[in-house]
């Protein structure tokens, strides 16, 4: 049996609740390194129940999760990508399946059923004189004040309605319902797909700037030979399939939250802070390239925290050259990936922008 990674009280004290105090407070660099790779070491074995292969996309998923941030994960029909991400939630003990909000790519989805509405009804009480009493009846939602996970499913082939609500999730972790703003503060990951050859083909047009809100990005079905032969053999001479009620939490929602404030502690040695500077500009001048024009800030905020996220579930307490590098291919990707030809360009955007720096 798997054991749940809690996080231990410091004190006989009883423990603030994450309102008051953050888990982040009471864990040491030192602790978050060590319980970071234990998390992405065994959530890779239970993502192992979804996918075969595909170990970047796994280890992508659980360094969104670490960040509470965004994830893009793009591939071809059939390729698991609806599998994995309706599924990613099940690492992490204490959500629950109604708290996961899953928005279909539907053309006809309106602005109610996404994120609710009021109705207002009449009801007479009186005959003389007659009365009327104003009663409201709220709309069923897909996305609730309570929603943890969020999920846009073929982000690339949504509507305005879909894309512009994505956008307000993605970016301040708000929900207007009935004329109210909701603050998003428990949702500890929002994921989208993307089919990438579909980019050219939507009936509406995905604004670039959805792109820039994806804090990691990453495509199924781009292993090497080796891969793809592990893939058929597991098919056919083990009969494989995907088996998500065989999954198992590995991790608490407050040991997450500690690993997750701990992010911000990690160092960069001074290679990492040279290549990262020079990263972080030559991503920004081959995105100008491709016509997708962005702030520095935000490319550098990504990098950095990602970067950071990959040093703790690789077991270490300071960032190094070889995490800034796998930090731009997921930033590249997330940015990428769902646009018209996107996928295709971004292994050699990669090249090119380490090469640059």
């Amino acid at each position: 049996m798997t054991q749940l990674l809690e996080q231990p009280p410091t004190s006989a004290e009883p423990v603030p609740s994450l309102e008051v105090i953050t888990a982040g407070q009471m864990l040491s660099l030192e602790s978050a390194a060590t319980h970071a790779a234990t998390f992405a070491n065994q959530g890779v074995v239970q993502y192992d129940n979804l996918l075969i292969g595909e170990k970047r996309a796994k280890e992508m998923m659980i360094a969104g999760f670490i960040l509470g941030g965004n994830v893009l994960l793009a591939g071809q029909p059939g390729g698991g990508k609806s599998t994995m991400l309706e599924n990613a939630h099940r690492i992490i003990g204490g959500i629950q399946d109604n708290e996961v909000a899953f928005v279909p790519h539907r053309a006809d989805l309106t602005a109610a059923q996404l994120v609710g509405d009021a109705a207002t009804i009449f009801r007479e009480t009186g005959e003389n004189p007659v009365l009327r009493e104003k009663i409201m009846t709220m709309i069923a939602s897909i996305i609730t004040p309570e929603s943890r996970v969020i999920i846009f499913d073929e982000i690339n082939r949504g509507n305005p309605y879909v894309l512009n609500a994505a956008l307000g999730f993605l970016a301040q972790r708000t929900l207007n319902a009935n004329g109210k703003l909701f603050k998003m503060n428990g949702v500890e990951l929002i994921a989208s797909s993307a089919n990438p050859d579909e980019g050219s083909k939507t009936t509406f047009r995905m604004p670039p700037a959805l792109g820039s809100r994806q804090s990691l990005g990453a495509m199924l079905g781009n292993g090497d030979a080796a891969e793809r032969d592990m893939i058929q053999d597991k098919l056919w001479d083990q009969n494989w399939k995907s088996t998500p009620e065989s999954m198992t939490p590995i991790i608490s929602t407050s040991m997450l939250h500690g690993i997750r404030a701990a992010v911000e502690k990690v160092p960069f040695n001074d290679e990492a802070k040279r290549l990262g500077k020079k990263v972080s500009k030559a991503t920004r001048d081959e995105l100008a390239g491709l016509g997708i024009k962005e702030a520095d800030g935000r490319i550098t905020e990504q990098i950095r925290g990602t970067s950071r996220a990959l040093t703790l579930m690789r077991g270490r307490q300071t960032t190094n050259e070889t995490d800034i590098k796998d930090a731009v291919e997921y930033t590249l990707t997330g940015r990428l990936a769902a646009q018209p030809n996107g996928a295709s360009r971004i292994e050699a955007a990669t090249e090119r922008v380490l090469n640059a720096a």
